[in-house]
């Protein structure tokens, strides 16, 4: 079976001998139209719906204090307050984000980087065209999506560099070699995106005040939780 046979009189396209499950015993689960086999890697719903309640508390706690402003770039503000008060709240960040846990293999990393890079075309089909429609298509996702706009902007040329702001991540955490260790580029990238992050969520949290639509946090957790960033 090639891609060039699919019935095109059906609503989704055949599963191709690469995609289907071989089974080595354990139980198969079917979730937003895929199916894995569950393992000893996996975890239980009851493990993960906890997380929904976590943020980025280092990152909260810092922009409360900061205060930036919307055309801030927020990790040169903290590199800037930190050079000002060795004892400030933003110098305290860098040094626990510039902490790399021993648990970290550097080798393994950058061995995934130039995985990356050296298949970037394909990856960036698959992460445009496959990840992201289904990390996106997750219903809890979906509903900080359609509250930030995220994806849903009524310019397409604002979703267009949102997209390739993603893809710019992507770009700086692998390209380079050591790019993900503290200070360099890669590292860099991810502090600004924890900040973004940080921003959409507070404002979506601060959205009942300025009289908008509350967000519900028991019901649908912390905007850009642990759990939906996990996913």
């Amino acid at each position: 079976m090639s891609l060039y046979s699919a019935d095109l009189t059906r609503p989704y396209c055949p599963v191709l001998d690469s995609r289907r499950i071989r089974s080595s015993g354990g139980p198969v689960i079917r979730k937003f139209g895929q199916d894995f086999e569950w393992s000893e890697l996996h975890t239980e719903s009851s493990a993960l719906e906890p997380l929904r309640q976590v943020g980025d508390p280092e990152m909260d706690a810092l922009l409360e204090e900061l205060q930036p402003r919307p055309s801030d770039d927020v990790y040169s503000l903290i590199v800037s307050k930190a050079a000002e008060d060795s004892e400030s709240a933003a110098a305290r960040f860098l040094a626990e984000a510039g902490t790399v846990p021993e648990w970290v293999d550097w080798e393994l990393i950058e061995r995934g980087a130039l995985t990356f890079v050296r298949l970037l075309p394909l990856a960036s089909v698959v992460l445009f065209n496959a990840s992201l429609v289904g990390g996106f298509s997750a219903p809890k996702i979906t509903k900080v999506l359609d509250a930030s706009g995220y994806l849903t902007a009524e310019q397409p040329r604002a979703v267009m560099r949102r997209l390739f702001e993603t893809g710019r991540l992507l770009i700086d955490c692998c390209a380079e070699q050591g790019a993900l260790r503290p200070g360099r580029e890669g590292w860099r990238s991810a502090v600004r995106v924890r900040a973004l992050h940080a921003r959409v969520r507070r404002r979506l949290l601060l959205r009942g005040a300025s009289g908008g639509e509350a967000w519900d946090c028991a019901r649908d957790g912390v905007p850009i939780n642990q759990e939906d960033q996990a996913v």
